[in-house]
């Protein structure tokens, strides 16, 4: 909140009890908690934004989970061995999506406290892979909420083709 004061003009209220020297250190004191509070906003607001700068398919590193590599270059049959049917396939020309879904258990995550638990909303994870040809060129993981890291579901889907 910004204030415009005109020193000229007397407080009305605080002109019989502060001289001018008063207010003006009043006023400069105001304006330090004012210049604190907005470094503090924007200092908040980039450690927030920092945690959202993570790719949904990526680790911290940026670089790609242990499942995500093991099945890039894989067939489209040897995934559908070792992960099953997808949720949804779709051929385009030379290209095909296949999409998986996985959520988290209904009690996963949930938080003790100190007579019970409270619950943490569930997340899941969509893994999208591309096929060109026959041979799986990338992988996608998208999780769900977004602000939820849920790689570990998408990892889950692809166990058992590591």
């Amino acid at each position: 909140m910004a204030f415009v004061v005109n020193r000229d003009i007397p407080v009305i209220g605080f002109s019989e009890y502060l001289n001018k020297g008063q207010m003006n250190g009043i006023l400069h004191h105001a304006q330090g908690q004012a210049v604190f509070g907005l470094h503090l906003l924007v200092g908040l607001g980039l450690l927030w934004s920092a945690g959202c700068a993570t790719s949904a398919h990526q680790n911290s590193r940026n670089e790609l989970f242990p499942n995500q590599r093991a099945i890039i270059g894989k067939t489209h049959q040897a995934l559908l061995a070792c992960a099953g049917p997808p949720l949804r396939e779709t051929k385009q020309e030379d290209h095909t999506l296949l999409t998986y879904y996985r959520r988290a258990p209904i009690l996963d995550r949930s938080i003790v406290a100190s007579k019970s638990s409270v619950p943490v909303p569930r997340h899941a994870c969509w893994a999208t892979i591309s096929i060109e040809g026959d041979a799986i060129t990338a992988v996608h993981y998208q999780s769900v909420p977004s602000s939820a890291d849920a790689a570990d579901q998408c990892e889950a889907i692809f166990d058992p083709c590591s």
